[in-house]
């Protein structure tokens, strides 16, 4: 069953977070509001309360959402001051050390001991962060972003520990698209179709990924619209399937009742950015370019520290080419060259072949 973080207030009014099992993010709000809570807040999209597994054991669910967001320098920073802060050991070898040090012992070889210890506690905790699943998934993360696809097959083959079998799939079959190879990433990933790992709408809607990475647009609708008839009220993938038509010259006014159903259903704060890029797509399609930037830059700023996320990469990119023909439309050819010049290689590195010929047109580079 999946598990949706909640953040609010408490029945007795007390700010608290919950995780709560439920089969939609909208059906975890109801059960937690039912119970009393108000002023509740979604942490947790339809796609993250399947593949995130919460563990609860050292870590509340507040900080591991926290651990997260953001980059993988800065998640290492913060397991390393968690687990600092609640090593005895650490502050009394800190301690002892610095009582030395006030009261003016000479320097000797128990204060070699001492740092010695400091260091070793240190690095006990470092080797793991380092060397440990979350540095294999950065590190397949950011070379599917920078369409590195060899490296990325190279990195599965050398085993991904703590990496879901589902997400293992999804990472080869998106690799072997971009390689050209796309009947036998689909027959790959095709395993997941009974919807024992992942639910079938989610099985769709990543299906469709794969086609876009081989520039099959018309596959990638297709799929899309089979999610969509398997869960027609899940935000998420409302906003997918309205960026796929936007971005792959489909069916706008769809896009447009996609997006306006969006409004019908609670929005988990990590996917917010979405909904203003999409409405940002809506009103470059309609000549609006002042409109198109400011719902542009809200999405880089509801974004927030996901901009430092590795899996983030690529709709970084995408939205600084958005930004770059609103920008153009407005006649700022100085600010739409910086944001496209932030985007094109990612772009180019990924095969973004299509988008980046109209941005190029458009910008006239």
């Amino acid at each position: 069953m999946p598990e949706f973080l909640i953040r609010g207030r408490d029945p007795e009014g007390k700010r608290r977070s919950k995780l709560v099992e439920a089969g939609s993010a909208e059906q975890a709000l109801r059960i937690v509001n039912a119970e009393g809570w108000h002023e509740t807040r979604l942490m947790t999209d339809d796609v993250g309360g399947v593949v995130v597994e919460w563990d609860t054991g050292s870590l509340t669910p507040d900080e591991q959402h926290e651990l997260g967001q953001g980059s993988f320098a800065s998640f290492v920073a913060a397991s390393l001051r968690r687990a600092l802060s609640r090593s005895l050991g650490f502050w009394v070898f800190l301690a002892v050390l610095i009582v030395r040090r006030a009261l003016g012992f000479e320097w000797n070889v128990w204060d070699n001991v001492l740092v010695a210890g400091l260091v070793i506690l240190v690095v006990v905790v470092l080797l793991p962060l380092l060397y440990g699943s979350a540095r294999k998934y950065d590190r397949l993360a950011k070379n599917m972003a920078w369409g590195r696809w060899n490296a990325v097959l190279d990195g599965l083959q050398q085993g991904a520990d703590g990496l879901a079998r589902h997400e293992q799939l999804r990472m080869r079959a998106y690799a072997l698209a971009g390689l050209g190879r796309i009947d036998e990433a689909l027959r790959e990933y095709d395993v997941l179709s009974d919807g024992e790992e992942i639910p079938e709408w989610m099985y769709w809607s990543l299906r469709a990924d794969i086609h876009t990475a081989a520039e099959d647009f018309d596959g990638a609708v297709s799929d899309m619209q089979k999610a969509y008839k398997l869960a027609p009220d899940n935000p998420t993938l409302l906003l997918t399937y309205a960026e796929v038509l936007m971005m792959h010259d489909g069916d706008r006014e769809l896009a447009r009742q996609l997006v306006a159903e969006v409004q019908e259903h609670p929005l988990a704060e990590p996917i917010q950015w979405a909904k203003a890029m999409v409405e940002g797509m809506f009103a470059l399609d309609e000549s609006r370019y002042d409109d198109a930037r400011d719902h542009l830059k809200k999405s880089f700023s509801l974004a927030g520290p996901l901009l430092k996320d590795a899996s983030f990469l690529s709709h970084q990119a995408r939205i600084n080419a958005l930004l770059a023909l609103a920008e153009s439309g407005r006649g700022n050819k100085a600010a739409a060259r910086k944001h496209f010049a932030a985007a094109e290689p990612m772009l180019s590195a990924q095969g973004a072949n299509k988008f980046l010929t109209r941005c190029r047109e458009e910008l006239d580079v």
